[in-house]
């Protein structure tokens, strides 16, 4: 029998007294889609995620809130791989006085991000175009 003091790491994991988990260098889930048309995206069951999407086709992203009580992030690396294909989001990100863009042209690729504030409100907005 374990006598270490026991604690619950924020991913479910059981963590034993002197066991440190650093979130800085651990990386964040990425999950590879494919998406050419309607498609919904979540936020991860506990903590950040982020998608590496290959775009094919017009596509309207739909963003799905995360985890109540939970402050989380998404990210999309966004990779055209269509000319002029244009992807568009839900309505339900807020973006602020700059709509999410996102590149259409063949080759091209995008860095997006959203942040769900753990109670009602996805905000969007771009980081990287090229």
């Amino acid at each position: 029998m374990n006598n270490s003091k026991k604690i619950i790491g924020s991913k479910g994991e059981i963590l034993y007294e002197f066991q440190i988990v650093d979130r800085l260098n651990s990386g964040c889930p990425s999950l590879p889609m494919n998406i050419n048309g309607n498609t919904e995206l979540n936020f991860a069951n506990v903590g950040d995620i982020s998608y590496i999407c290959s775009i094919t086709g017009q596509s309207k992203i739909t963003i799905k809130p995360g985890k109540k009580g939970q402050l989380q992030r998404m990210t999309l690396l966004i990779v055209n791989n269509a000319n002029n294909s244009v992807v568009t989001f839900s309505e339900n990100v807020i973006t602020g006085k700059d709509n999410l863009y996102i590149q259409s042209t063949i080759g091209s690729f995008s860095v997006v991000e959203f942040i769900y504030d753990g109670y009602l409100k996805i905000y969007g907005r771009s980081l990287i175009n090229g």
